[in-house]
């Protein structure tokens, strides 16, 4: 086990037990499983011994490979930039420095998302950059200015509703390929539907699920169907429909997300965040995470915390912006 830390919790026939593992000073553990107490909840502290991250290339180089090695980075790295600067245009530098940032990142792609900024009245020049901030900037790299303009003309009219820019704005809901899913989707839907959608959000997943059914056999865990693929296929995972509920809902106005921390499909309504993925909707519980004074933790580098879903499989949650604090607010559940 290496000499780290785990918690161990077992359950069988209605009961249970758990208990902390330091591995570095434990070579084995006895549980006494005990009929499962349903209980108020409850703060617990635990203190675990985490694994020093290390590099994933263990192989330590002579001195000699090692200046060898930084040589051949650096003329590579020289040779990428040389060409990525060649598409950065003199013109650009007349915008503010988010543009220039956005255009040089852009690099083969500037010429679409600038031709489209030439398109644009002034007022809505600003709303076309808040949408492009809102994006990952790798698809600054590959977005032609078609589909931005179909994702901006869609989304204007609610300009003025909450939580616009990310959670109505943006084209992007979680790591699916970017299409024109507002068209396909007001294609799809009844003007009485859409109406209905909009006054009662938790609809749109209770019609997701009934519609669009699982199809294991035919995807990935790790891929997301597209919007437009699960209207047009009638088919998706979990994570697909939970992508078309926040894609028609952004579509018909009404902020929605999928939960940064824990991937719960949520919408905005009267100053909060409203789940439609989570038994405890509401109810929601703190993981506080604290690095003992001098030492430093990496998530995703030596250590993850998962939930599990309603399939029995661990999600990993969210916490890569983190450093040395970390907070996680979550519903429920076995973690």
């Amino acid at each position: 086990m290496g000499k780290v830390s785990v918690h161990v919790e077992v359950a069988e026939n209605g009961c249970s037990a758990e208990s902390d593992v330091d591995a570095a000073q434990q070579t084995n553990v006895l549980l006494t499983l005990k009929p499962v107490e349903v209980s108020r909840l409850r703060s617990h502290t635990v203190s675990e011994h985490v694994p020093a991250a290390v590099p994933f290339n263990r192989t330590v180089l002579t001195e000699a490979q090692q200046a060898e090695h930084d040589q051949v980075l650096a003329r590579c790295a020289g040779l990428r930039n040389s060409r990525i600067n060649s598409y950065y245009l003199k013109e650009y530098d007349a915008l503010d420095e988010q543009w220039q940032e956005i255009l040089h990142t852009a690099a083969g792609n500037a010429s679409e998302i600038y031709s489209l900024y030439l398109e644009l009245p002034e007022e809505e020049r600003v709303v076309y950059k808040d949408m492009l901030l809102s994006m990952e900037s790798k698809d600054w790299r590959d977005t032609p200015a078609w589909l931005l303009k179909a994702h901006l003309n869609a989304a204007l009219p609610y300009r003025n509703e909450p939580h616009f820019v990310k959670e109505i704005l943006c084209p992007r809901v979680h790591n699916e390929m970017l299409e024109d899913w507002r068209s396909l989707i007001l294609n799809a839907f009844s003007a009485e539907d859409q109406a209905r959608f909009r006054e009662d959000p938790a609809t749109v997943m209770e019609m997701v699920n009934r519609l669009y059914s699982a199809a294991p056999q035919r995807s990935y865990g790790t891929l997301s169907f597209m919007p437009g693929t699960v209207l047009k296929t009638g088919k998706a995972n979990e994570e697909g429909r939970k992508i078309l509920f926040v894609a028609i809902l952004r579509t018909l106005g009404v902020p929605a997300r999928l939960n940064p921390v824990d991937g719960r499909a949520e919408y905005y309504r009267d100053g909060c965040y409203v789940p439609v993925t989570a038994k405890s909707a509401g109810v929601q519980g703190i993981i506080l995470l604290e690095a003992e004074p001098g030492k430093r933790f990496v998530y995703e580098g030596n250590f993850t915390i998962a939930r599990r879903d309603d399939n029995g499989k661990y999600q990993i949650l969210n916490g890569a912006d983190a450093e040395d604090d970390f907070t996680f607010a979550v519903v429920p559940g076995e973690y």
